[in-house]
């Protein structure tokens, strides 16, 4: 069998290798998506609350009564109360009443601890010849 030289050899191209997300990158952005779409969904409802009817009042047109809204329709429209002085009062001071709780001491010891057991060293080892 006769060889031939590596120059008459064809080569393959090359292909060049597309490398996937890093898996910590697609899970980061899925994160991210749901807590976007949690939040959203949260002020959806927090505006609907504070705008829309009352749950009663869509209670009642549900079920065929007239619509009673007893919240107040805008917040902004209401006039600030305005404050009135409060009258100073003078207190005279009462005396400190006596306690009528009476402490317990701490309950004494009645036995004595049991005491630590004594160190007794190892025997000596003492090799046989």
């Amino acid at each position: 069998m006769k060889f031939k030289p590596l120059s008459y050899v064809p080569l393959k191209p090359v292909q060049p290798r597309r490398r996937p997300l890093p898996l910590l990158l697609i899970a980061a952005l899925a994160l991210a998506l749901i807590a976007a779409l949690t939040f959203g969904v949260y002020q959806w409802f927090l505006g609907r609350a504070s705008h829309g009817p009352t749950p009663q009042a869509t209670l009642a047109s549900t079920l065929g009564e007239a619509p009673t809204d007893p919240w107040p329709t805008d917040i902004a429209d209401q006039q600030p109360r305005r404050r009135t002085a409060t009258p100073t009062v003078t207190r005279t001071p009462t005396r400190t009443p006596t306690p009528t709780a009476t402490s317990t001491p701490w309950p004494t010891r009645t036995s004595t601890p049991t005491p630590w057991p004594t160190y007794t060293p190892w025997p000596t080892f003492t090799p046989e010849y």
